[in-house]
């Protein structure tokens, strides 16, 4: 609290840059009057109000998620709105609740291919190298131009917009305070 404190004292402007979803930062950070940039820079939170994001086109959001799940036969898939991540219902018991970790907001649905109205900003998904050992290569290579695949480690697997980082949110932020990069320290 002291260092919020002191950085508000100073007119410094306090941001937070993940892959994780605005609930589970809010979880860590609480209350605080500062910039959550999550969804590998796809959201932007100022406090608790929407500032910023940019969304997949619908359509080709939805190819993407039935190629996973119905041509690869994926059912752990994460799919990630600005209002909620969804999840199938009838996946397995402790895939639920390693998602409950990461994902705060998080909704329990019937079928992918009838996705809740929702502005979807990423899929993320553990590849199963026995059974998938290549399926990050095939849907980069069979989607190339609408999406970018990003690791998060241990074979976890983020599906994002080509171009959204949390660099791209950073510049975005600048790009709208008139400020420039040297005026930005990071940490990470």
């Amino acid at each position: 609290e002291t260092i919020f404190t002191e950085l508000r004292n100073r007119d410094i402007t306090f941001i937070a840059a993940s892959g994780n979803q605005y609930a589970k930062l809010k979880s860590i950070f609480g209350d605080r009057d500062m910039y959550f940039i999550s969804e590998n820079g796809a959201v932007i939170y100022k406090g608790n109000e929407l500032y910023n994001y940019k969304s997949f086109n619908r359509q080709v959001f939805q190819q993407v998620v039935d190629y996973l799940n119905m041509n690869q036969g994926i059912d752990q898939l994460v799919i990630c709105g600005l209002k909620s991540a969804y999840i199938l219902k009838h996946t397995s018991e402790a895939f639920k609740e390693d998602t409950r970790f990461y994902y705060h907001q998080l909704k329990e649905i019937d079928s992918l291919q009838q996705l809740p109205e929702d502005d979807y900003v990423k899929i993320a998904f553990n590849i199963n190298r026995e059974t998938h050992p290549n399926v990050d290569e095939e849907v980069a290579t069979q989607f190339s131009n609408d999406i970018k695949l990003v690791s998060s480690g241990h074979d976890s697997i983020d599906i994002i917009m080509p171009n959204m980082t949390k660099g791209q949110a950073l510049k975005r932020l600048l790009d709208k305070w008139e400020m420039s990069p040297s005026e930005l320290m990071a940490f990470g």
